[in-house]
């Protein structure tokens, strides 16, 4: 353990005297790892009237008496290539027994959608992590003799080859991947079970049972393939550019993709984790629409109760920005509104959100980049329906790229801007909560030749911080992460702006940041020495872009990168006064192509060890010294606590010191000893408690330091109590451990 440095120590000692507010987080300290809770996102969804399926890499869209089953290829594949089935009868042997109409309707009950087709026979599908789990459900007997036969038609390009008898089938698009059907499996009424097989002519899938068992076979008889995404070389899971957002109200993190099942093929979707960092529910459908629905962000409205998801669609041949509101509660979308629709191409939004959790008329605020332009405009939120108002030009007359917005406008209803500028720069713009322009743009950084890209900003409407990509010097690929930080103070105001992440040869990129109680958090994807690419994560200074704390590693291996980070605080959906967040990223399987996500818990104070010192407090009638808060680097509530006194004490003194001389015995053997008082503080205490705010600064040396604390609790006299002087008594001590 490191002493506490002097300078430190004076800076603690002139800090006694300044008290603040104090809170305690009772959340797990960091890193606590929910490694894969967003990775087996799957589950039903019923939007815009239509019933879908997700998971094991296929999507299921059930139609009148089909199901269309696609594979997600991803990006590498240049159109979708989907496999109909079409149940068409019943065979006993080689002859039709009953033969299926397909006029069924699906039907969804909870978590499975469903078919009657009549004489007895229902087919049924669940969406599962592994795949689309199909049931073909026989209530009663077929007439006939010989191997039960589920006939189904097939159409697809997919490619599969014609086989008479089969455990497994794969229809496949070569290396990209494509469907695979698993093992056939009877289970009759009692719980008896057969394995069957399968056949395919080119035309029809066979699903088979033996005969023997079908003879005596107690029903109804359940026929129960599992259809999923068989992955090669291509790109299925190819889930990507997530965002995440929170909502107080119900303790949980909204985290937004994009799901890539061919080139021209996107889809968004939605998945809730919990604030305890557990997967909840399946996958929420925000579009699947057969084209590009892509780049999704989003953000909260804490008086709504909704997340607004905004994302760029080019349905109608141009991108267009379209947006849509979903209950948090009930995971319902709304119906999706259109933001931007010109015959200009309108990308890149981004949207902020409200912490408040009382308006009179929620909102969130949108921006685009449309052409030489950034655009703004308010979404107004609705139990029912969404509303665009205030659409207009925030900035224009030159090239403009990659517009991002502070995920909350703080008590001040002002919004942060960030954008790329020509030539070279990086600019920040601020707004109000009506997306009007508020003052004039600062540059945060400009050079002629230095490179910067991927800007993303936070902040609480008085300050902010950005983050950038910036091109390493010498290099034409390789990025450093710069932090900028700046001011409002009736116009914006650049403070500092500062390196944070610059290692000579390696390819630092995609920041992000979000804006805690005490601290902000900045994460970017690293590119290491072992030739794979890890998540770092770091935290920076409430007032500078400086590091206040180590850095976090979310590692990665030989085979498998970790990219694409996205992190959200708790505080920008209505926790103000909490420390913790999400931190998110993608996670490639570099053997395959295979791509999915995760998600971890973040907090930016881990917390030094506090322990009681031995011979220390013995005769102390209980009294306990402890902290209020982690002892972090850079933590404005933490305070030092003191609780078990004398309830009728009247003055409690706060001994510190710095260097730790011995504690020094005052009553004789089992007294107990006190610390040599390097700094004194005094409080009154309420029925034997008391607490002493110690804001800790943002001063690298004080990680793993070391400052060691005791109370001196002023009482009536206590018969039989060892006392330094009448009525004098001490708690014990605590050695407090600096953590980040």
């Amino acid at each position: 353990m490191r002493k506490l440095p002097h300078a430190a120590a004076v800076l603690l000692a002139a800090l006694l005297a300044t008290p603040t507010a104090t809170s305690q987080d009772t959340r797990p300290a960091q890193p606590f790892d929910v490694h894969g809770v967003v990775r087996q996102s799957h589950g039903l969804t019923d939007t815009d009237g239509r019933l879908l399926a997700v998971g094991g890499g296929v999507e299921a869209s059930f139609e009148t008496g089909r199901v269309v089953v696609t594979p997600l290829l991803g990006s590498d594949a240049p159109t979708n290539m989907p496999m109909t089935l079409q149940l068409e009868g019943i065979l006993r042997g080689d002859e039709t027994r009953v033969s299926v109409s397909g006029d069924a309707e699906p039907r969804r009950r909870t978590d499975q959608v469903d078919y009657r087709h009549g004489q007895g026979i229902v087919e049924r599908y669940v969406a599962r992590a592994d795949g689309i789990k199909q049931s073909v459900l026989l209530e009663r007997p077929v007439d006939g003799r010989g191997d039960l036969v589920v006939r189904l038609r097939v159409t697809t390009e997919l490619h599969c080859a014609v086989t008479d008898h089969a455990r497994q089938l794969d229809f496949d698009a070569g290396a990209l991947g494509g469907v695979h059907i698993g093992g056939v499996v009877g289970i009759d009424a009692g719980g008896a079970r057969v394995e069957g097989s399968m056949r395919f002519d080119g035309e029809h899938l066979d699903l088979v049972l033996p005969a023997a068992f079908v003879d005596g076979a107690r029903y109804p008889l359940d026929v129960d393939p599992v259809l999923g995404g068989r992955i090669n070389a291509g790109r299925s899971f190819s889930d990507d550019e997530i965002d995440v957002a929170y909502d107080l109200t119900n303790d949980v993190y909204g985290v937004v993709y994009q799901s890539v099942a061919s080139a021209t093929d996107k889809d968004i979707y939605l998945q809730y984790v919990s604030g305890a960092g557990q997967r909840q529910g399946g996958a929420i459908q925000i579009v699947a629409n057969g084209h590009r629905s892509e780049l999704p962000k989003i953000a909260s409205c804490n008086a709504a109760d909704q997340f607004l998801v905004v994302w760029q669609d080019n349905g109608s041949g141009t991108f267009d920005v379209k947006c849509r509101a979903v209950d948090v509660l009930t995971g319902t979308p709304l119906p999706p509104v259109d933001i931007a629709a010109t015959a200009l191409e309108e990308t890149s939004p981004d949207v902020g959100g409200d912490s408040s959790p009382m308006v009179a008329s929620p909102q969130c605020v949108v921006v685009w980049d449309e052409g030489m332009a950034i655009n703004s405009c308010v979404v107004q939120l609705a139990p029912a329906s969404s509303t665009v108002t205030n659409v207009q030009q925030l900035l224009g007359g030159a090239p403009i790229d990659n517009p991002a917005i502070s995920r909350d406008g703080g008590t001040a209803g002002r919004y942060f801007v960030v954008f790329q500028a020509a030539p070279n720069a990086v600019d920040v713009l601020p707004i109000d909560s009506t997306g009007t322009l508020a003052g004039g743009p600062v540059s945060v950084v400009t050079g002629s030749s230095t490179l910067y890209s991927r800007p993303d900003i936070d902040g609480n409407g008085n300050h902010f911080m950005v983050v950038m990509e910036e091109l390493e010097q010498g290099s034409m690929s390789d990025h450093d992460i710069r932090a900028s930080h700046g001011v409002w103070t009736g116009s914006l105001q650049l403070v500092d702006t500062v390196l944070i992440e610059s290692d000579p040869g390696i390819d630092e990129r995609r920041p992000c940041v979000a804006l805690m109680h005490s601290k902000y958090v900045a994460a970017w994807a690293d590119d290491n020495a072992g030739g794979w690419t890890d998540i770092e994560a770091t935290n920076l200074g409430i007032d500078s872009a400086a590091r206040c704390g180590s850095e976090v590693v979310i590692a990665g291996n030989a085979s498998r990168a970790m990219t694409n980070p996205a992190i959200v605080s708790r505080r920008s959906g209505g926790d103000l006064g909490s420390d913790l967040g999400l931190l998110a990223n993608r996670e490639e399987d570099l053997n395959n192509g295979n791509a999915l996500l995760s998600a971890r818990l973040y907090t930016t104070f881990g917390g030094g060890p506090v322990t009681s010192l031995t011979g220390t407090g013995t005769c102390g009638n209980g009294a306990t010294a402890g902290v209020g808060a982690p002892a972090g680097v850079g933590n404005q509530n933490f305070s030092i606590t003191l609780s078990g006194a004398d309830p009728n004490a009247s003055v409690a003194i706060l001994v510190l010191n710095v260097s730790l001389q011995a504690p020094v015995p005052f009553c004789g053997t089992g007294c107990g000893g006190i610390l040599v008082p390097q700094f004194t503080a005094q409080r009154t205490p309420t029925g034997g408690a008391a607490e002493l705010p110690v804001p800790i600064p943002c001063l690298a040396n004080l990680s793993g330091a070391s400052m060691y604390a005791q109370w001196l609790v002023l009482g009536g006299p206590v018969a039989g109590s060892c006392n330094l002087v009448a009525g004098l008594r001490s708690s014990d001590a605590i050695q407090i451990t600096f953590g980040d």
